[in-house]
């Protein structure tokens, strides 16, 4: 099972791309922010996105080579070109690279209706309760440390200081010490709500042995209801 990271936004003003992160995820998407074309074009190398929105002008440059390398990896993007000042010229060109343009600030409905069509993973709908890990468990993911956040009978969410390289490997340890057994896990899914915050990972179960599956099930009932 692969789950999309959805959406990546990229804009150079720190408070534009915190409040349309911020918004995604009001709205109930998960998005991964950048702040340039070199840092948004190693994401777009290495997840799969839905939507990607970018502002047309990043540190002074045009953000067409980061909508042309867009569509060379992933075909099937939906691109939205955002501004504030509008030029003819860009425009043109990123309507030959089949980009939608809106004016900034955005128009919520009109994002919202594009959105809904684009985005084939958002507003899941969870088939497991999840809980809320109080200081975290330890994980070990391409051999970086991570903390297991939050857990749930398929799988779990954590967070690292850094973003994971899949192509290193998409396998998660995490090592129950003081249960005595061991989880693996398979990566499907990275955000980052905030452009210079933590990195969010959801993970999904690999097939366990029956006794471990029944261990880590009494693990999760142990743990108190989540408030989130």
């Amino acid at each position: 099972m692969v789950t999309p990271s959805e959406i990546l936004v990229v804009d150079d003003e720190a408070s534009s791309l915190a409040g349309l992160l911020s918004l995604l995820r009001n709205l109930g998407y998960r998005s991964t922010g950048a702040a340039d074309v070199e840092g948004a074009s190693a994401l777009l190398d290495a997840f799969p996105f839905d939507v990607l929105i970018t502002d047309v002008h990043l540190h002074g440059e045009s953000s067409l080579k980061l909508i042309r390398r867009a569509r060379e990896v992933q075909p099937a993007i939906t691109v939205i070109a955002t501004t504030n000042f509008p030029d003819a010229a860009v425009q043109e060109e990123a309507a030959k690279l089949d980009a939608i343009f809106m004016r900034k600030p955005l128009d919520v409905r009109e994002l919202r209706e594009i959105l809904a069509e684009k985005v084939t993973g958002g507003r899941r709908q969870r088939r497991w309760n999840r809980k809320h890990v109080a200081g975290g468990f330890g994980a070990q993911f391409a051999g970086a440390a991570a903390k297991i956040v939050d857990v749930s009978y398929g799988g779990f969410r954590l967070e690292m200081s850094s973003p994971p390289d899949p192509s290193k490997s998409s396998s998660i340890n995490m090592d129950l010490l003081p249960f005595g057994f061991t989880v693996n896990a398979e990566l499907v899914w990275v955000s980052r709500h905030e452009p210079t915050g933590s990195w969010n990972c959801g993970a999904a179960l690999s097939e366990l042995d029956p006794n471990i599956e029944r261990a880590w099930r009494t693990v999760v009932d142990a743990l108190p209801e989540s408030f989130r």
